[in-house]
């Protein structure tokens, strides 16, 4: 009889304890400004290999500044400014880019009422005014606007300073402008220069990441170039062969791209789906991999990632989805989290063992 009732409660308890052991360490967990939303959470930190983050508002401070303006071809910079200040006062919403872009450029000299407009989108990499004259502003990724090889060179040579640089350009035509594609004939009108700091504390948290045995990855929208000096400010090591683009990984078999996936560290001009098969390919081939984001276009990637992470100032939508929220909105809060899961699996561990 006493056989019979140790093999019936010993595994029962150890059920047990592993849920009391859960439910205590997402309250400690909770202490360090990291809410715990679903109680597997706390097993998946201990498992936590690979680490893929944006860079706006993660690594940098997401206070982007308008830097400088540099002209092209016969635009003076009085003009590319009144373009600026055209564009941003008459989006009906403003992104972070377009709100610095407004700070710098003021109202403009010579107001102009909108005939129309097409919203910047993340996957499209740009945006455009019609003005009541016919004219079309659009700003976005230079080597979508800018057509002649000369200008996009000069944009990547400030991206390379960990710059981002938009490019501006103006469309002169009687059809009307869609989301389905550019106007056929684009004058390109000056460059955008805009900065975003790091974080104070990112290079000692991606330090202790990295001490941790976690890789970390950074996906973002903005150029391979920008994206590649902000990883390498931050401490994360980068090589050409660890680069790449939107554009290179189009172009790839499903084979090379899962090799892409695995090998790479920094991604850019990433489009919402790409960042999904990016974070299913590393997955599959057999990763433990959190994402970490804020925007309504991160949730299909955080339903493919182990363990989803978002900013408690992200979309309501991405912390609904995500297995914890950072409730300071960066990083610092990981490394002491991460340690605090791997001590609440040690614990259960040992009680397993007992």
């Amino acid at each position: 009889y006493a056989s019979v009732i140790i093999n019936s409660f010993v595994p029962a308890g150890l059920v047990l304890s592993i849920s009391v052991a859960f439910a205590i360490g997402a309250v400690e967990i909770s202490r360090r400004r990291t809410l715990i939303q679903k109680i597997n959470a706390v097993d998946s930190m201990n498992s936590v290999r690979v680490l893929c983050t944006d860079k706006t508002g993660t690594l940098t401070q997401n206070k982007l500044v308008v830097q400088g303006i540099v002209p092209l071809g016969e635009t003076t910079a009085e003009d590319l400014q009144e373009l600026m200040a055209l564009y941003s006062s008459l989006l009906a919403t403003q992104n972070s880019s377009a709100r610095a872009m407004a700070v710098f450029a003021g109202m403009p000299r010579h107001p102009q009422r909108k005939a129309d407009e097409v919203a910047f989108s993340s996957s499209r990499k740009w945006g455009s005014i019609t003005l009541s004259d016919g004219t079309v502003v659009l700003v976005g990724a230079p080597e979508l606007l800018f057509l002649e090889p000369s200008d996009r060179e000069q944009a990547k040579q400030y991206a390379r300073q960990g710059f981002r640089a938009i490019a501006v350009a103006v469309s002169h035509t009687s059809h009307a402008v869609d989301s389905s594609g550019l106007p056929t004939v684009l004058i390109p009108a000056g460059i955008i220069l805009l900065e975003d700091g790091l974080r104070p504390d990112v290079v000692d948290t991606i330090a202790d990441l990295q001490s941790k045995g976690i890789l970390v990855k950074v996906i973002s929208g903005d150029s391979v170039e920008t994206v590649a000096a902000i990883a390498n400010q931050a401490g994360i090591t980068t090589t050409p062969d660890t680069l790449f683009s939107q554009q290179q990984l189009d172009q790839m078999s499903p084979q090379a791209f899962n090799s892409a996936a695995i090998k790479g560290r920094v991604f850019g001009r990433i489009t919402p789906d790409t960042k999904k098969r990016l974070i299913s390919a590393m997955v599959k081939k057999g990763a433990y991999v959190a994402m970490v984001g804020d925007g309504v276009n991160d949730v299909p990637a955080f339903k493919e990632a182990k363990l989803a992470i978002a900013m408690n100032d992200g979309a309501q939508i991405s912390k609904d989805v995500a297995d914890i929220v950072l409730l300071d909105n960066n990083l610092a809060a990981l490394p002491s989290a991460f340690g605090a899961g791997d001590e609440i699996k040690q614990k259960i561990l040992s009680s397993a063992k007992l």
